[in-house]
């Protein structure tokens, strides 16, 4: 994807900005970062903005523009295609705002609920390449250390799919099951979707979208569950807390077996 509406930003002596109180980078949205360059102020002429990697090596230098997203620097062009924007509109903003929340609550299915607490997220997701020569890009990844059974079901991490328009494949489901990686696929119903609240791109417009997304992933997010491995570890707690049941019923059977006899040769 060429364009973003969330960055990084490196100050002039090439540090990047931190988050106040927390331990990690400030995130910069794409509207609060043009309303900085439109009032021409200080903080922005000071200002370089970068992607989001994990690995900084792997991070690219973004230039704002006015039609609503960062664009890579080394790639000067820009889409015009009103339906590519607007649904990576929607994929980018469900993404920023999912990353966001930390202790969320998923629906799986009917009655069905997750309650996570994640410890971080990987906004900007480095490419997986399985032996069988496939490779993907997660839209977000994120790494919980509750609810316990899930942290040692899926090693403690998750991978988020926003649909929009395109669906997870069944092959890419598969990969990632058969390499121990859980997805739940996000489902954007249409009535979501950033033209369904905007005709036109506007500051004002992004981020009143960006307000209307967070109230509602905050409340609770509707997902399915198309990835669901199981780690070897999980496995052997599992059997070995099926075990221990049955071992507890087996003595529980000869004492009963042996206070009959007791009654008996009374």
């Amino acid at each position: 994807m060429a364009v973003k509406i969330w960055a990084y930003a490196k100050n002039k002596q090439g540090e990047y900005i931190q988050q106040e109180n927390l331990k990690r980078n400030r995130l910069y949205y794409i509207w609060e970062v043009l309303k900085m360059r439109k009032n021409t102020s200080f903080e922005y002429e000071e200002l370089t903005f970068y992607s989001t990697q994990r690995d900084e090596t792997n991070r690219s230098e973004l230039v704002p523009v006015k039609s609503g997203f960062f664009r890579y620097k080394v790639n000067s062009s820009n889409t015009n295609n009103e339906e590519g924007i607007n649904e990576t509109m929607t994929h980018q903003m469900s993404i920023l705002v999912l990353s966001e929340i930390f202790n969320m609550v998923v629906e799986i299915g009917k009655d069905k609920y997750i309650e996570f607490h994640f410890t971080k997220f990987d906004i900007d997701c480095e490419k997986i390449k399985f032996e069988n020569g496939r490779s993907y890009i997660p839209d977000l990844i994120g790494y919980f250390d509750e609810p316990k059974e899930l942290v040692t079901k899926w090693g403690g991490k998750v991978s988020f799919e926003v649909f929009v328009k395109h669906p997870v494949e069944e092959l890419k489901a598969k990969d990632f099951e058969n390499h121990n990686i859980p997805i739940i696929q996000i489902k954007i119903s249409e009535k979501l979707w950033f033209e369904k609240y905007n005709e036109n791109t506007t500051l004002e417009s992004i981020e009143k979208y960006y307000q209307i997304m967070y109230e509602r992933f905050s409340k609770k997010v509707y997902g399915k569950l198309i990835s669901d491995p199981v780690m070897m570890q999980y496995d052997y707690e599992k059997t070995k807390e099926i075990q221990e049941k049955l071992f507890k019923l087996d003595s529980e059977k000869t004492e009963v077996f042996e206070r009959n006899n007791q009654l008996l040769n009374k």
